[in-house]
């Protein structure tokens, strides 16, 4: 059996979700379609990466009050040296890396970087520039008021020291082959800001209406049964393999390499898998070795 039901299709939602007030409107980025769909009033969104970064930027250019409740995640310039980033990267490898080949295994936790589409440089200060006002992260709910810890600062600190960290790779990358490439260009998303986050916020008072939670998906394997979960009820495995007979995974974020999670990257996956299974029947073994 191969298991494909993805690791990431079930919402998110913080505990304290459940203590806002009745009356507010509460989303996940999974169920959110356009601005239209919220009631009249503030937004406050929560999570700074891709989903939250972009809807905050979507709801701020209807000119609704929104306030983005940040996080620590990277960033990326979409072109660097007139050339895509991820182009830069594909050929430097960095999407094909394993685990095994990670300086810091932590790295498989971290959020992926923010790499807005549209041809455009996302940041905290972009968001903010457009409209938001940025907090830190939300810490909690006690009636009508939002208690926000004092991250922020420090999460616009972490997105710009990544973007450089890109730019840094991508500089080593053409000097060690020695390429042919434009010259540096500023970093279009980076600029300094003045914060002014709030350590608190009241629903009533500042008109707000609506909460989007982008704070992520998981995956639900209960029907796996516990015995092949491990406490975080994620699938225990060895790469793509179960403890069981006969059981491999598909689809999974570090599966394998860094773009397992994802449509670029499981078909290589896939083709793993295939091979394993293929060589188990042929060997009438019912089971194969790690990948």
């Amino acid at each position: 059996m191969i298991v494909a039901s993805g690791g990431e299709n079930v919402p998110r939602r913080p505990a304290l979700a459940a203590q806002l007030p009745g009356a507010i409107v509460q989303r996940h980025a999974a169920e959110y379609t356009k601005p239209d769909d919220l009631p009249d009033g503030g937004i406050l969104v929560v999570g700074s990466a891709q989903s939250g970064t972009q809807i905050a930027d979507e709801l701020s250019a209807t000119g609704r009050p929104v306030w983005l409740s940040t996080s620590a995640v990277g960033r990326a310039s979409v072109r660097y040296r007139r050339r895509h980033t991820v182009r830069w990267l594909c050929e430097m490898g960095f999407f094909d890396d394993r685990t095994e080949d990670l300086l810091d295994s932590s790295s498989v936790r971290l959020v992926p970087a923010l790499l807005a589409p549209g041809g455009r440089s996302m940041s905290l200060q972009t968001v903010a520039e457009h409209g938001a006002t940025l907090t830190g992260r939300i810490v909690g709910v006690n009636g009508q008021t939002l208690t926000f810890d004092d991250s922020v600062a420090a999460n616009v600190a972490y997105g710009d020291r990544a973007a450089e960290a890109f730019r840094v790779m991508i500089d080593d990358h053409i000097r060690s082959l020695g390429l042919d490439a434009p010259d540096p260009e500023p970093d279009e998303a980076y600029r300094p800001i003045r914060l002014n986050a709030p350590g608190e916020l009241s629903l009533q008072d500042s008109g707000i209406r609506s909460v989007i939670w982008c704070t992520g998906l998981t995956g639900d394997f209960r029907w796996l049964g516990e015995e092949l979960l491990d406490p975080t009820g994620a699938p225990k495995r060895q790469g793509t393999v179960s403890p069981a007979p006969d059981v491999w995974f598909l689809g999974l974020r570090w599966l394998i390499r860094r773009t397992s999670g994802n449509f670029w990257g499981f078909p290589q996956d896939a083709a793993v898998v295939a091979d394993m299974v293929r060589n188990s029947l042929a060997a009438g073994t019912g089971r194969a070795r790690p990948s």
